[in-house]
């Protein structure tokens, strides 16, 4: 994909399958949520509906083909590095990670017994939970190139200013 797309489409393309990544996590958190803490209070399991599933088939198909698509594409931002900004992004796919950690340690820890679940509830499940999971590296490596666009990791020995700080010792 990268290969076939104009060099000024390519900026575009990157925003818009983010754009789809995030409506689709957006739909599990507005359907999710809602159903974690009713799991969490220990309140009976809603059982299947169809609207619940259509919606995680609809999330599914936001994220899955925009986050494989996207990984081709380097992240476009300027050369400039914007530290709050990048803090903020990271942050959020943190907290979208927190968000799928409590579901599985509810589910599959907490409430598993009690649920029986069928094999496609448990399937959809995790498929849902392993987009979440794609969306937040995605977020990740966004904040990290917004961090440092240069795509040198700072905390790397072999970064440009670590190399200059060792020459400057050696002197």
């Amino acid at each position: 994909m990268n290969q076939r797309l104009p060099q000024k489409t390519r900026p575009w393309c990157y925003w818009l399958l983010l754009a789809s990544q995030s409506a689709g996590a957006g739909i599990i958190l507005w359907k999710g949520i809602p159903i974690y803490r009713q799991l969490l209070l220990g309140e009976p399991d809603p059982g299947p509906r169809l609207s619940i599933f259509l919606y995680a088939l609809a999330a599914l198909a936001l994220i899955q083909p925009a986050y494989w698509l996207a990984r081709r594409l380097p992240p476009p931002v300027r050369r400039v590095s914007r530290p709050l900004l990048a803090h903020l992004v990271i942050f959020l796919g943190r907290m979208v990670f927190i968000y799928v950690a409590g579901m599985i340690s509810v589910v599959f820890y907490l409430r598993y017994a009690e649920l029986r679940l069928a094999f496609w509830r448990e399937a959809l499940l995790l498929a849902v939970l392993f987009s979440m999971f794609c969306y937040t590296t995605e977020l990740e490596r966004l904040g990290k190139t917004l961090l440092d666009p240069t795509g040198h990791d700072l905390t790397s020995e072999k970064s440009p200013s670590s190399e200059a700080r060792k020459n400057e010792v050696a002197e």
